[in-house]
């Protein structure tokens, strides 16, 4: 299993604040990508943090800095819609983790676009960590489980 693989046991207490919290992180998340072309999506992350796509792992807050700035410049505008759901968050280990079902809508060009279905549909475990009172992903693991085949953008350009 990937690095980030804790499980919640059932002795673990409904956390409805703790939930709440891990959705407004995922929800900005999103908003960055499909709002913002992912600037500023670094903010997100911890200084140390990882974000591992399916394998393609950019570690510490400036690589994946560059790595969405480089997403960004492309001169073709890109056209994405990232749904988070079936999301779960629990303590352990000292960090809240979450695990949640992402569809990503996506393509080249502006709105809107011709409706294909998703372009991927992963899982997604988190770890996340409390900085300065707010809580940052220490390291975001995205697993495919489903590709359509459309072009997809990653954090290091297309």
């Amino acid at each position: 299993m990937k690095g980030n693989d804790v499980s919640r046991t059932s002795t673990e207490i409904f956390n409805p604040e703790l939930l709440d919290s891990v959705r407004q992180l995922s929800a900005e998340f999103n908003w960055l990508l499909d709002k913002e072309q992912g600037r500023g999506i670094d903010r997100l992350f911890a200084p140390d943090g990882v974000y591992d796509l399916n394998g393609q792992i950019v570690a510490g807050r400036e690589a994946i800095q560059r790595g969405f700035k480089m997403r960004a410049s492309t001169e073709q505008p890109r056209t994405s819609l990232h749904v988070t759901t079936d999301v779960r968050a629990f303590r352990a280990d000292g960090s809240i983790h979450s695990t949640s079902t992402m569809l990503v809508f996506a393509g080249d060009g502006p709105p809107p676009l011709r409706a294909v279905g998703p372009a991927v549909a992963a899982t997604v475990r988190d770890q996340i960590t409390d900085v300065s009172g707010r809580l940052h992903f220490k390291r975001r693991e995205l697993e495919y489980i489903f590709l359509s085949g459309a072009p997809l953008s990653t954090p290091a350009g297309r």
